[in-house]
């Protein structure tokens, strides 16, 4: 009887409505049913085997088209992979060459603060005997007695009695290890005396 309404609705139904029919009966029954069927001995009439064949055969095709974009795609994302391992390379050797320079900045940035406390130190230095010698030549001008700038110190207010003191205690430690300079104050103050 199921032959009977398959060959009635052969008859009446047209060739694109029968194909989309066979497609949807066989994409219900699967590939390998549909396969099965076509290759045994009982199977449908020729027209239903032969849209059965090329319904295989656009499986297959598509199949083969999955695989093969399926290896594309496993291609690429190897490709991507590498290229991300290269770039994650790339990345660390820069952070590495970042950190180089910034220990490198830090560096500098340390000479350069001990070099302006040496430079300021040394303005320092300059100002106070520049005003030592001045006051020494003020002490000429007005005294008319050889003054050293130790003697000024001393005879300054007490602002600059600390800086005195530690002047006197390296003029006292320069003297005693120096004979020959002590020898050569007392010939100055010789000839100096009244």
């Amino acid at each position: 009887m199921a032959s009977l309404l398959e060959d009635l609705h052969s008859v009446a139904a047209e060739p694109s409505e029968q194909e989309d029919f066979w497609r949807r009966e066989f994409e219900y029954a699967g590939y390998a049913a549909v396969k099965r069927i076509v290759s045994g001995t009982i199977g449908w009439d020729e027209p239903r085997r032969q849209f059965a064949l090329t319904w295989l055969g656009e499986k297959e095709s598509e199949v083969v088209r999955r695989e093969k974009q399926m290896q594309l795609d496993a291609t690429r994302i190897e490709k991507d992979i590498e290229q991300l391992q290269q770039d994650l390379a790339d990345l660390q050797r820069d952070t590495g060459r970042l950190l180089e320079g910034a220990t490198r900045l830090l560096e500098d940035k340390a000479q350069m603060q001990r070099d302006t406390r040496q430079m300021l130190w040394g303005s320092v230095a300059a100002v106070v005997m520049a005003t030592l010698s001045l006051c020494v030549s003020m002490g000429h001008v007005f005294d008319g007695r050889d003054k050293t700038p130790m003697d000024l110190l001393q005879s300054t207010p007490t602002t600059f009695y600390v800086g005195a003191a530690t002047a006197e205690a390296n003029k006292i430690d320069h003297q005693a290890s120096s004979p020959l300079r002590r020898e050569g104050r007392r010939r100055v103050d010789r000839n100096t005396a009244p």
